[in-house]
């Protein structure tokens, strides 16, 4: 099959961008379905295993795939698999199942994304005990990816998403990645700290937030009047005199005579029964 694996690609250029990743991550969860579905574990998913053909990503050696359920060990003391990419069941010598799988394609894709172990590296002694004990290491891991990578990584197997799940996730991270848009709560590139104005009140965007999307509605006025959404807001605003029917000159000065005082609205009788004193209305 054409293409080089995913390990000749970083090895040659370094950590994927986050678009890439999670594209090659949901062709592979897309692939682990089928796979699962036909009750295999792979129990050796790793970036060697791994073809970036013309045609898309494809898993490789199964030459140690097991049935779902079957046992990890070929003899005491001794996993199966690549350490840094075993799953903790696979060392403890637990049964596999689908999440074991689930692990070691986590650890690939992080692997992808930094170019390096979430492991580190080591004997296979202390590679295998960072698996079972310690947490992975995912600081070069892009922030769309990062959350769901994690998950992949979880020491119980029952704390993984599903293969199926996965593949919607990065399906989803992929297309939003492609066309440049942030991920919900991932901060941006560059933003520094805020400047406060001399009311004190801090203006520009804050440090490590991107800016919302604007949204119809009340709050897509960014600023303080009746006019702030079409670049009048109060204070560049003169304050109204009284006005006369179709005049354009200056407003006539008014005569002496008393000012009348403002109306006032008057309160709203309180509904008996409902709300308390004042209230007209009730939140149901």
């Amino acid at each position: 099959m054409p293409g080089p694996s995913l390990h000749d690609r970083v090895a040659e250029e370094g950590g994927l961008r986050a678009a890439d990743v999670a594209s090659i991550g949901a062709a592979l969860s897309e692939g682990l379905v089928a796979v699962h579905e036909a009750g295999v574990v792979h129990r050796d998913l790793k970036p060697s295993n791994i073809l970036l053909s013309p045609k898309g990503p494809r898993i490789i050696d199964f030459g140690i795939a097991w049935a779902t359920g079957a046992s990890t060990l070929t003899h005491v003391g001794t996993a199966v698999g690549s350490p840094g990419f075993l799953a903790p069941e696979q060392v403890r010598g637990a049964a596999v199942t689908p999440a074991t799988d689930v692990f070691s394609l986590g650890a690939t894709l992080a692997y992808a994304a930094m170019a390096d172990s979430p492991f580190g590296h080591g004997s296979s002694e202390v590679m295998l005990y960072r698996v079972v004990h310690e947490e992975p290491q995912l600081h070069g891991v892009p922030d769309a990816l990062a959350p769901l990578i994690r998950a992949c990584l979880a020491k119980d197997p029952e704390d993984r998403p599903s293969t199926l799940q996965l593949s919607m996730r990065l399906k989803e991270i992929a297309a939003r990645e492609a066309q440049g848009l942030p991920s919900p709560g991932r901060p941006c590139s560059g933003s520094g700290p805020r400047s406060v104005t001399p009311s004190g009140r801090p203006s520009g965007t804050p440090s490590g937030t991107c800016p919302a999307v604007r949204r119809s509605g009340p709050r897509a006025r960014w600023g303080a009047g009746e006019g702030a959404g079409r670049g009048a807001g109060p204070a560049s605003r003169p304050s109204a005199g009284p006005r006369t029917g179709g005049s354009r000159g200056p407003s006539p000065v008014p005569g002496p005579g008393p000012v009348p005082a403002p109306r006032r609205r008057a309160a709203a009788p309180p509904i008996p029964g409902c709300c308390g004193s004042g209230s007209s209305s009730s939140w149901s």
